[in-house]
């Protein structure tokens, strides 16, 4: 898996989070043929993280504790996940949402 901000705008220094799961299915595919599926969760403040963890994801947050809001653990998602169909993109957008940050935020 990767992550990291990739810059969307030179002029206000605007960085667009992502994070990038190859397709555990690969070594069944040829390369060229492997789809890239993008999640971009809709709505101001919306992080696309929240598909990636509790919609399409290949991982899945577990809270431990209802009385415990720090006490969670990150689980394998290999049933419900996309990630069968291709390579998964999660890309917080606008900026100012998630981990997306900039000088910049959309005005309506």
């Amino acid at each position: 898996m990767y992550a990291a901000n990739m810059k969307s705008s030179e002029k206000f220094d605007n960085n667009l989070f992502y994070w990038l799961f190859p397709t555990p299915n690969e070594e069944n595919l040829n390369l060229s043929d492997i789809p890239l599926v993008i999640n971009m969760n809709c709505g101001l403040g919306s992080t696309s993280m929240y598909g990636l963890f509790t919609e399409t994801g290949p991982l899945r947050v577990k809270q431990l504790d209802p009385n415990d809001h720090d006490s969670f653990q990150i689980d394998y998602n290999p049933d419900d996940s996309w990630s069968s169909l291709g390579d998964l993109l999660y890309i917080d957008h606008p900026v100012g949402a998630g981990w997306s940050y900039g000088t910049h935020f959309p005005t309506n």
